[in-house]
């Protein structure tokens, strides 16, 4: 095996490492109190190269929302989630915070950064009548 090739296969393994913490990490996200979705985190720029390399068949479909970087400093994660307004921004935003750092130290690599971003707030129109 050349140094070339155990590099790639190396760079595999983290790609494929990185992608199954990054679905753990949503999955944990989701079954937080008042969190109503995920949705892909990144800013403008991030979401429109991801819709087109999706588009012409460079990345699958099937990619998770959640963002996981490696860095020499270590893992962040980046995560944008829809909430319930009558469960509270500000608390489930800590929620989802905590989660996921329960989720890092139980694997054994407590996380560096994690940032949560509330992309959505769920509330009935003002007037609405709540079901």
């Amino acid at each position: 095996m050349t140094e070339e090739s155990s590099d790639e296969q190396g760079a595999a393994m983290i790609e494929s490492s990185d992608r199954d913490l990054a679905r753990a990490v949503e999955a944990v996200v989701r079954d937080v109190e008042g969190v109503t979705g995920v949705f892909r985190s990144g800013g403008f720029a991030a979401k429109a190269v991801d819709a087109g390399a999706r588009l012409i068949g460079i990345r699958a479909g099937d990619e998770t929302l959640v963002a996981v970087d490696r860095e020499a400093a270590g893992i962040r994660v980046d995560v944008a989630v829809g909430i319930d307004g009558a469960a509270g921004a500000v608390a489930t935003t800590r929620r989802v915070h905590e989660a996921i750092g329960r989720l890092g130290t139980a694997l054994g690599s407590p996380f560096v950064e994690i940032r949560v971003t509330v992309a959505h707030i769920e509330e009935p129109a003002p007037g609405a009548a709540l079901t």
